[in-house]
């Protein structure tokens, strides 16, 4: 990704026209190469975008930033302020999983789960217990920066759950909800038949699902 690619993600536009030029810059880029950390503001501008658009739409506009915090979102005349992460399986080495499916397409890449190791692993396992550690890891990582004001935490869940994702986040809610202490609210993007999202508030827990 060239300089003039990069700083364009950090103006403001439409999550719709962020996810376009993803796709565009993309083509020229192997999923080897995807998770070098050359492309860290990449994949992050996917995340924000993605969850964006499936929340608010594809007109709803957002931006990267190259500090702190990772991103915002526009809503109406209001900026949100969003750190993003990603909450991987301990000991995934992804380059060797996707190293024979260079030629796939960006979307179907977020799709794996259904037809490659981590389907496996997760029918494999007798409980989805295993994860709790994970998906609690990628919060301690950001609380312990101990921003100066509460901002939104986005997790990009890429991990194997043996259900669905939707159910096993709301059914481990009281897990995660005292981290509300560090963040305004705390959101959960997950793929699974499309893509979904778990938003934990103060004492209110919403979701959504989209296919895009």
């Amino acid at each position: 990704m060239n300089g003039g690619d990069k700083e364009w993600f950090y103006d403001m536009h439409p999550c719709g026209d962020v996810l376009d030029k993803i796709s565009q810059i993309r083509k020229d880029v192997t999923l080897t190469d995807f998770f070098n950390s050359k492309y860290q503001k990449l994949r992050e501008a996917w995340v924000l975008a993605t969850f964006t658009r499936l929340c608010w739409g594809p007109e709803c506009k957002m931006q990267l930033h190259k500090d702190f915090p990772d991103g915002q979102v526009k809503l109406g005349g209001a900026m949100s302020d969003y750190e993003i992460t990603e909450a991987l399986e301990k000991d995934r080495k992804r380059n060797e999983e996707y190293r024979k499916l260079q030629e796939m397409e960006f979307e179907n890449y977020f799709r794996l789960m259904e037809k490659d190791t981590m389907v496996k692993r997760a029918i494999e396992t007798e409980s989805d217990q295993q994860y709790i550690p994970t998906l609690l890891a990628s919060l301690v990582k950001k609380a312990e920066k101990k921003y100066s004001e509460k901002i939104h935490l986005l997790v990009y869940c890429n991990i194997g759950t043996y259900g669905s994702h939707k159910q096993f986040i709301t059914d481990h809610q009281h897990v995660f909800t005292p981290y509300l202490e560090f963040f305004k609210t705390i959101n959960f993007l997950y793929s699974d038949d499309g893509y979904g999202c778990v938003m934990i508030k103060p004492k209110l827990v919403e979701t959504r699902h989209a296919k895009f």
